[in-house]
């Protein structure tokens, strides 16, 4: 808490096994957990079955994660989870996790909750997805802070995703999600809907939930604006996935009556199972939407190229010297 140039760095592994989780009384053990820290770096190790949320950085700003492995096999174990963070870079890392992959949340702060989180200037990039339960690529539902924006996800691999979306914003608070970028992305099994999951590849929409939009805050609803889409490629899975783009009206009492939109999203070379994705997809729906387009650029879609890697070592500059 309140640390400032940390570096954690491998070769190694954290074994989250021997710690409890307890669901009744609320006792975990998150491994790494930073709250209200600059100058970070992680590096060159693995972390094995997390009691909870592996990556928990909190009111961060100026790190990177780079050459991390994640495999979660428990409630709650979150791959990389972002809350109010700024200037992050996460690269080159595996997640396998049993809850969401890679999450980008705003919180306020517990010790002042008039003081509400912002995330920007957030890049994931190079990584290999495996998410059995949950969103590979969340952002959302928490979402308290006006400030949400430039956050990428690029040159990133899902192998199988077997619950809820791949792409997913999930607005429920206040924030102004803008400049969300999508890019070189391949997914190789989007088997989503198993459990209580639904066949849903894509899901941007402003709404009120009553499980997590007054968890920490209750706050007005807000936006989400300039989302693009580029060089996606949908290798396999379940035929006819939901592309889902939803606005709202807050159905609360006491609450504007005016629409919070979903405005400005492009789907730019985006090929589901062979097929441009298109507003005539039969799967594809949106309320409360304006400014949505469809297009190609005439380039080949590849997706993501994953480069081959000696999976045995965990980075080229690591002195392995006795």
């Amino acid at each position: 808490n309140n640390a400032d140039n940390i570096q954690i760095a491998g070769p190694g592994y954290i074994d989250g096994a021997p710690f409890e989780r307890n669901a009744n009384t609320g006792k975990v053990l998150v491994p790494l957990e930073f709250n209200y820290c600059r100058n970070l770096a992680f590096r060159d190790f693995a972390v094995l079955d997390p009691a909870g949320w592996c990556f928990n950085m909190y009111f961060c700003s100026d790190f990177q994660i780079e050459n991390c492995k994640i495999i979660s096999s428990r409630s709650n174990g979150d791959g990389i989870s972002l809350q109010s963070c700024q200037r992050a870079k996460v690269k080159n890392c595996f997640v396998r996790s049993w809850d969401d992959s890679l999450v980008v949340k705003n919180y306020p702060k517990w010790s002042d909750r008039s003081q509400e989180g912002a995330s920007d200037d957030i890049e994931f990039s190079g990584c290999l997805l495996w998410t059995d339960l949950a969103q590979s690529m969340e952002i959302g539902y928490e979402c308290v802070g006006e400030k949400m924006e430039n956050i990428v996800f690029s040159d990133i691999t899902v192998l199988h995703n077997f619950h809820k979306p791949v792409f997913s914003i999930h607005n429920g608070n206040n924030a102004n999600v803008k400049n969300v970028l999508y890019r070189n992305i391949t997914v190789e099994d989007a088997s989503m809907g198993k459990g209580d999951g639904n066949n849903t590849l894509v899901e941007l929409c402003n709404v009120y939930s009553s499980t997590w939009s007054s968890q920490h805050k209750t706050t007005s609803l807000g936006s989400i604006e300039g989302v693009k889409f580029e060089n996606i490629k949908i290798l396999n899975g379940k035929a006819g996935p939901a592309v889902k783009l939803n606005g709202c009206i807050d159905p609360r009492s006491g609450y504007s009556k005016d629409p919070h939109i979903v405005k400005e999203v492009k789907f730019q070379d985006f090929e589901l199972y062979g097929e441009l994705l298109a507003a005539e997809y039969q799967n594809y729906s949106s309320s409360y939407a304006e400014d949505i387009s469809f297009s190609s650029s005439g380039n080949p879609i590849t997706g993501h190229v994953f480069e081959a890697v000696d999976v045995s070592s965990y980075g080229n500059n690591i002195d392995l010297q006795p």
